[in-house]
């Protein structure tokens, strides 16, 4: 399109100054005066005027003027860092230094200064030239003075200019309304994305919440078991307590490795949660800058508001305007979930440390009562001598409370055993979900990436993503190395979306320098 219209630019200039360089040719007729030369063509389309009216104040000529000011004085507010409202913007002035600044710009401001110099040309020789009578001898049976043919053709050049800004912002208004249906496209995805987190977040939540209350069950077994062997004043008695401050050492390592992982997996969460604003934000500024280029396109409609098709246009512009605010409350809805999220896992994080912290002093305060038992336990070996009588009577009690806290000991084993299968289990699902989850954005970011270089997409890798189960890969162990290749993909997949995102804004920045030149024009 830029070169199309550069081609018709030049042709127009051609036209233009060969027009005016050229001298009158004019003829004599049988009375001796000047006829000048107009073919049956113009004859036909030339508009009627009034008889003894200059051509300068033709409506035609008025118009086609105050359209090349108008042009001029927008190029110069866009220049000083202005919209086309009058207002400051810098976001304006920079795009259009930068539009301004490519390579090969300078042919198209030379062509603009000579459209402006002929321009200015046409105006003072129009404007500035006296009026004279007219002379009204028709040519080829035409009411119309035979001095205008120069004006009229210059008049449908300009008319022919015309057209083709109407056609470019036609074009450019179907731009508009693909970027906007791709633009919603975008913003259902990251609302069913933020949907998914909230049900896994959910999840998580409810796991861990059985986790603690099996965790709770289980130490009031212990509690109870302990204070039962307390009663047991026999020599075994000093070895069970330390076989329980082992396995007690052993709980608060195993409970300082659960809170660990799962302040891990907040952080994570509290990752995606980032990431999600990120593309808010991008979103919020994609819809800025349509917002604006929805305005600029209005100022652009007030120009032919006396015609049909500003009508249709303005029409068109409504209903864009309608689906702009569809989308802003839209993507109100979703900030407002993210939000939600957000208080969510700081809720979560802040319980999980106030839970380590808790049982940290539980230790401390169940070591404290291990050393006051082994001082008692000092007390009580002094009484054994004394007590070694009663040893036969309690040894067939003895055995029966061993069974039984044997009995116990496998029964707590079997609970840890299937605790801990369950949580390998879910976390082994998680990653293969998270796995699938980023294969599919890797296949809408590599079909982003085509249609934004305006290259055939390749639905097969969508296809390819959607058709491929992720419960398929389930494994039962995950090594770290596999860990290390799923976090490689994941920020090779964010390097990929942030040269997606240069992609738009350079596509971006052309499209508003190729409209600031359909204005000019």
């Amino acid at each position: 399109m830029m070169h199309s219209t550069s081609r018709h630019n030049t042709r127009s200039t051609e036209r233009l100054s060969e027009e005016i360089r050229q001298p009158r040719s004019r003829s004599r007729g049988r009375e001796g005066v000047p006829t000048a030369h107009v073919s049956p063509q113009q004859l036909r389309t030339a508009p009627p005027r009034q008889e003894n009216s200059p051509i300068w104040q033709e409506p035609r000529v008025r118009r086609v003027d105050e359209e090349m000011r108008r042009s001029s004085s927008q190029n110069r507010l866009l220049d000083d860092g202005y919209d086309s409202s009058g207002q400051y913007s810098s976001s304006a002035g920079s795009l259009f230094r930068r539009y301004q600044e490519r390579p090969g710009r300078e042919d198209y401001n030379a062509q603009h200064a000579t459209l402006d110099s002929l321009g200015e040309g046409v105006r003072r020789m129009m404007f500035n030239k006296p009026p004279r009578p007219p002379r009204m001898e028709d040519c080829a049976n035409c009411g119309r003075p035979k001095s205008s043919e120069g004006r009229s053709s210059a008049l449908e050049q300009l008319e022919r200019k015309l057209g083709s800004v109407e056609y470019e912002l036609r074009q450019h208004k179907l731009e508009t309304n693909r970027q906007l249906m791709a633009k919603q496209h975008e913003l259902d995805e990251t609302i069913e994305n933020l949907r998914l987190c909230k049900s896994n977040a959910d999840d998580w939540r409810i796991r861990f919440e059985q986790s603690q209350k099996s965790l709770d069950e289980t130490r009031q077994k212990e509690i109870t078991l302990q204070r039962y062997l307390e009663h047991l004043p026999t020599s075994e008695t000093n070895e069970q307590n330390r076989l329980e401050l082992r396995h007690l050492r052993s709980e608060n390592e195993r409970l300082r490795d659960r809170v660990g992982r799962y302040q891990e997996e907040a952080g994570m969460l509290n990752q995606e949660l980032n990431d999600k604003g990120k593309c808010l934000n991008s979103s919020k500024l994609r819809e800025e800058m349509l917002s604006e280029e929805l305005r600029k396109c209005q100022n652009e409609l007030e120009k032919f508001a006396d015609s049909n098709t500003a009508i249709k246009l303005q029409r068109e512009l409504n209903s864009t305007l309608a689906d702009k605010q569809q989308l802003q409350s839209d993507l109100d809805n979703a900030y407002k979930v993210h939000e939600l999220l957000k208080k969510r896992l700081k809720m979560a994080e802040d319980k999980a440390r106030n839970e380590s912290v808790i049982n940290f002093e539980k230790s401390s305060r169940e070591e404290e009562t291990i050393a006051a038992l082994r001082r008692d336990l000092n007390d009580k070996d002094d009484m054994i001598g004394n007590l070694h009588m009663n040893i036969k009577e309690l040894s067939s009690q003895r055995e029966s409370v061993l069974k039984q806290n044997v009995v116990m000991e496998n029964r707590i084993h079997e609970l840890e055993a299937l605790n801990t299968k369950e949580m390998s289990k879910l976390i082994t699902s998680l990653l293969v979900q998270m796995t699938a989850c980023s294969d599919e954005i890797k296949a809408i970011v590599k079909f982003c990436q085509q249609r934004a270089l305006r290259k055939e997409p390749d639905l097969s890798l969508m296809l390819a993503a959607r058709s491929s189960s992720p419960e398929g890969t389930l494994k039962e162990n995950i090594s770290i190395k596999v860990l290390e290749d799923r976090l490689q993909d994941i920020r090779a997949l964010r390097r990929e979306i942030d040269d997606l995102k240069d992609v738009i804004c350079t596509q971006y920045a052309e499209e508003m320098g190729d409209n600031m030149v359909c204005n000019q024009q």
